[in-house]
């Protein structure tokens, strides 16, 4: 069979099986596709997955993002003390935060970084 029919034999197994579960990745595909057709239409792994991604029919991958705060839950919630404060000086009332940083080569993974700031001049103080 020549390349280009059997790249589109592959497309259009993939198309029909994916009408019955959307949802099915590529490496199961290939596997049901091997297992149907054995060696007639014969496909390796990796070449089948990049037919697919070559021809647009790759599922789309969902961004995982890392979950740092859950407010719901049934620990006690303060109040905020300084939200309503009029304040006139520097040095007067000092509050912090922490944030996340995502670590580039570790995927999933993060740093924190915790600062204090003046709430009058907006400073980082620590």
């Amino acid at each position: 069979m020549a390349k280009l029919a059997q790249i589109r034999f592959a497309i259009e197994f993939v198309k029909k099986t994916r009408e019955i579960d959307a949802a099915i990745g590529g490496v199961k595909l290939w596997e049901m596709y091997k297992k149907k057709f054995g060696n007639t239409y014969a496909f390796g792994r990796d070449s089948f997955t990049r037919v697919l991604a070559e021809n647009g029919v790759t599922l789309r991958v969902k961004k995982r993002s890392t979950r740092t705060t859950n407010s719901d839950h049934n620990y006690p919630k303060y109040p905020d003390l300084v939200k309503n404060l009029l304040l006139t000086h520097k040095n007067e009332v000092w509050v912090s935060d922490i944030t996340y940083i995502p670590m580039a080569e570790d995927e999933g993974k993060f740093s924190f970084l915790s600062i204090i700031t003046d709430g009058f001049t907006k400073e980082i103080v620590g």
